[in-house]
């Protein structure tokens, strides 16, 4: 009973912190969404051909490095934005989810893994603030093997 105890109150107090610690910086919780709406749109973007606002998702210095087959590619902005215009709302036929693994006031980094019948592509997305705009910086993909 006194571990049941100490179990609750030690949970109210986590719960409790958690809650005062977002309630004094406001801005963590709005700088969260920002990002995390940048990152969907990213998603959006790459696995349902949503080229809506695809020049302002993309900082002017990104680069995308793509790692297949022991070889790396590199493609800039404009490489991959005329390719991702050219696919304008082709859906790909993928399972999709991402987890954030860092995040500060200027920078995030996830992990968005794409998972198709026989392969999984894994793209490291890191984001920028760019003033009061979050853009994609960078994007590393990978593709394992099933």
């Amino acid at each position: 009973m006194k571990t049941t105890v100490n179990t609750i109150l030690t949970t109210i107090a986590i719960i409790a912190s958690i809650h005062v610690s977002l309630a004094a910086h406001p801005e963590r919780e709005l700088n969260r969404r920002a990002a995390n709406t940048t990152l969907d749109q990213y998603v959006a973007t790459i696995t349902k051909g949503n080229t809506n606002d695809i020049d302002q998702l993309f900082s002017e210095s990104f680069t995308h490095k793509i790692n297949s087959n022991r070889k790396l590619t590199t493609h800039n902005k404009k490489e991959l934005v005329d390719f991702l215009k050219n696919g304008k709302n082709i859906e790909q036929n993928c399972k999709t989810a991402y987890t954030v693994i860092e995040e500060n006031t200027n920078y995030a980094l996830a992990k968005v893994e794409m998972k198709y019948e026989n392969f999984t592509k894994v793209d490291y997305v890191s984001l920028g603030r760019e003033g009061n705009e979050w853009k994609v910086s960078n994007v590393v993909s990978t593709y394992h093997y099933e």
